[in-house]
């Protein structure tokens, strides 16, 4: 996602691509953990739905203090898989 972020790739492109992704890694704006920057996570979800992506998503991020922010992705991504 964050690499779609900074080279201003459409979203709706995971519709098209969707079956012939292997793996997705997320991170926010400026590397940080997923929910704690400005990235339309609602977008990226439901278009990585629609493409009928089923494979696996982690997270590849800076985080300062690593206990708390893999705790607050992991209750980000949780919240967001409700709408995968």
């Amino acid at each position: 996602f964050y690499h779609m972020e900074m080279e201003r790739e459409p979203l709706e492109l995971l519709r098209e691509v969707g079956p012939w992704l292997a793996h997705v890694q997320l991170a926010d704006s400026d590397r940080l953990n997923p929910g704690s920057g400005s990235y339309p996570y609602d977008s990226f979800m439901s278009c990585l739905k629609q493409g009928g992506y089923e494979g696996r998503i982690s997270v590849e991020c800076m985080i300062e203090i690593p206990e708390e922010g893999m705790r607050q992705s992991l209750a980000f991504l949780r919240e967001k898989s409700a709408i995968f």
